[in-house]
């Protein structure tokens, strides 16, 4: 029943960022259809039942088995999902890594010379992790905030 669902949950991931050739009505992941170059348009909902009835035979995915929730699956592979999410996978990967090291130079003037230590006792005790490479975008945004805060309240300080 949990892997029924993770494909069901996949299948919804894929559908969202699907588009369609507004000319050539081919399916594909891209602004502009890899096939004649005209633009394209996310998938809308009709257009997804025609697909899940082409590749399943069903309308809904509720009402598909596991072996034809794959089936669909393997249709948005084919169709360039594999390729689409390794491109997003490595620009979120860029991103992340920036922001890593956004916050270092900014612990660094902030926290002074014992930035390392401070920032991975933050991340310890506030945050719950081991590294700042192992967390996730919103837990690195609040790395961020208490950053901020922090050079806030100095900023007050060397005012006073």
């Amino acid at each position: 029943m949990e892997e029924r669902r993770k494909l069901i949950s996949l299948i919804h991931r894929q559908k969202a960022k699907a588009t369609v050739c507004d000319s050539c009505s081919r399916i594909s992941f891209s602004k502009d259809c890899p096939d004649c170059r005209s633009s394209t348009h996310l998938m809308n909902d009709d257009e997804y039942r025609r697909f899940l009835k082409l590749y399943a035979g069903k309308a809904s995915c509720s009402q598909m088995d596991e072996i034809e929730l794959m089936m669909v699956v393997n249709a948005f592979d084919e169709l360039g999902w594999r390729e689409y999410w390794k491109r997003q996978k490595a620009s979120h990967m860029r991103r992340q890594t920036q922001t890593i090291q956004l916050i270092k130079r900014e612990a660094e003037r902030v926290l002074g010379d014992s930035w390392v230590d401070r920032l991975q006792g933050f991340i310890d005790k506030v945050i719950g992790k081991s590294s700042i490479y192992v967390l996730n975008d919103m837990e690195l945004r609040n790395v961020i905030g208490w950053l901020r805060r922090l050079k806030k309240s100095e900023e007050r300080k060397t005012k006073i």
